[in-house]
């Protein structure tokens, strides 16, 4: 992906904001934000559309001279010195009243979910650990995709806020792209520009130097690589670093504190579910919205999409979702920006071929639990190539353990492997 796209995407997941969403507030085809986002456009020729989205986006000044650089465009400064029209003053207006300097502590936190709920002994231990005065390592909030990791770390740097003097930064990584323009970001968070270094070691170390002192919490979202992720750790010192990723072994995380999120328990699966609805509501139909806390393993991202349709939809009772759900649940677990499917697809596409190849034939196990030795019977794998296999799907939480020598798939995991295994 080009650094536009990766910058983009960066403003657009931290305003909480879908494409949908930027499209209808300023004016700009969806297509083309998409195109921008995914990278197909790597220099868009209006430079009134990128002030437009900026505005919305709330971005500083220093961040939106950056997007102007990426895209090929002078900084704001040389717009309004090139005699722009009237219109185009216009819009120029805000940024030239904006100083350049950036704000005493910057906070790049993604919006804080206001239907937040449950996850309150997860949430004293990490404060336990981030407010300690000296950072020997990194900390690590690991889980399968939808457990609300990155819920989690946002409600999380919302509440520590007070604690952190210097600011938090915030950055979500994505397979492939390249640490570079997250570092920019960073510098320019305290007015200070990375240009200047052109390869990820310098900048890397630039950075380092500029974030040494301070108190700062960084939140590195989503990783899934090491060698990506390490270019962006500050040195150790007052600044701490927690990490959310798929992975329960991840290099980085090594001795490391460690906090693997589990799926809610069904009391917090009926709290979520009642923010969402109302109590009158959830106290009604607790019956049939326990039946499908439990059919949706309880996994937050589900739940919230349920709630979220359910409270949005008046011709649908909870009795109508648990008939979708048990005839076809990922058909029915997506909204306008969310899906089960995508989430576990992107864990799925990390695996190598043969571990693709693997869980899917987990599919004719989905029903039970079942040890490495039946694995391997399906799949026609050796016993020690089964439990290697099954090592690394249980790494990234694609595989449930379910006891000493047993392993299940959850139910949208076994609908997911079954879907692949016998794609329509």
């Amino acid at each position: 992906m080009n650094t536009f796209a990766q910058l983009f995407a960066h403003y657009l997941t931290r305003s909480g904001y879908s494409a949908s969403q930027l499209a209808r507030l300023t004016n700009i085809p969806k297509m083309t934000l998409l195109h921008w986002q995914q990278g197909q456009v790597k220099r868009p020729r209006s430079w009134q559309d990128l002030l437009r989205v900026s505005h919305t986006l709330h971005l500083t000044k220093n961040e939106l001279n950056l997007l102007l650089h990426e895209a090929g465009h002078p900084p704001v400064a040389e717009l309004a010195a090139n005699n722009p029209t009237p219109k185009d003053r216009e819009l120029l207006t805000k940024w030239l009243q904006q100083s350049s300097h950036p704000p005493h502590s910057p906070f790049q936190v993604i919006p804080d979910l206001p239907t937040f709920a449950g996850r309150q002994p997860e949430l004293a231990q990490l404060e336990s650990w981030l407010c300690a005065n000296h950072h020997p390592t990194v900390y690590c909030l690991s889980g399968m995709g939808g457990v609300g990791k990155t819920v989690l770390a946002a409600r999380l740097a919302y509440r520590l806020r007070p604690h952190f003097p210097d600011g938090v930064l915030w950055a979500r990584l994505e397979a492939g792209s390249s640490p570079m323009p997250i570092l920019r970001l960073f510098a320019a968070a305290y007015g200070e520009d990375v240009r200047e270094y052109e390869d990820v070691d310098s900048r890397s170390q630039a950075v380092r130097m500029v974030l040494a002192d301070k108190r700062v919490l960084m939140v590195l979202d989503n990783v899934n690589d090491s060698q990506q992720a390490q270019p962006l750790l500050p040195p150790t010192g007052p600044g701490a670093v927690l990490l959310t990723t798929r992975r329960r072994n991840l290099l980085l995380a090594e001795g490391a504190h460690h906090l693997h999120l589990e799926p809610f328990t069904l009391e917090e699966s009926l709290a979520l579910l009642t923010r969402l609805l109302g109590s009158d509501r959830a106290a009604q139909e607790e019956k049939v919205l326990t039946a499908v806390s439990h059919i949706l393993h309880h996994l937050p991202l589900s739940l919230a999409i349920v709630g979220r349709r359910l409270a949005t939809d008046p011709t649908q009772s909870a009795a109508d979702w648990l008939h979708q759900l048990q005839q076809h649940p990922l058909d029915a677990l997506a909204d306008e920006s969310q899906s089960v499917r995508a989430t576990l697809a992107l864990s799925f596409a990390t695996l190598p071929a043969t571990h693709q190849h693997f869980f899917m034939a987990l599919s004719q196990l989905s029903h039970t639990f079942f040890t490495p030795e039946m694995a391997a019977a399906h799949a026609g794998l050796s016993d020690d190539d089964t439990r290697r296999y099954l090592c690394d799907l249980y790494n990234l939480s694609l595989v449930h353990c379910g006891g000493h020598n047993t392993y299940r798939l959850i139910p949208l995991l076994a609908q997911f492997a079954q879907e692949l295994h016998h794609p329509t």
